[in-house]
């Protein structure tokens, strides 16, 4: 059986959280990072779009933010950058992105309980 791919969640010399992991994932790492931000209702937004699709409630979930997006269906989350000369593009399996969201709200909260 395939591990699933991980994130790594911590926070910069400015205080802010950062997403490290595959490089080939930076797009996901800068979705988490620029359009989750540090926002519990975001992250539970995305998954609960991803819970109906997965429940077969929704054929598709969209959502954008302020410089990217995301397409989720059935086996795959399409994260999008929007405002690139060339439109970058990143199309991973769905349970990897729900593991991310999920991994990346929990820094969040873990963030929240600390302050």
């Amino acid at each position: 059986m395939r591990s699933r791919p991980t994130i790594e969640v911590s926070r910069d010399e400015a205080g802010n959280l950062r997403a490290e992991g595959d490089a080939n994932r930076h797009l996901l790492f800068a979705f988490l990072e620029g359009e989750v931000q540090e926002s519990v209702a975001v992250a539970d937004e995305l998954l609960e779009g991803i819970r109906e699709v997965l429940l077969g409630k929704l054929r598709r979930f969209a959502w954008t933010g302020n410089a990217r997006s995301v397409v989720v269906t059935g086996k795959r989350a399409r994260i999008v950058d929007d405002f690139q000369d060339e439109r970058a593009e990143l199309r991973i399996p769905l349970f990897d992105f729900q593991a991310a969201v999920t991994t990346w709200k929990g820094a969040v909260l873990a963030a929240s309980a600390a302050d």
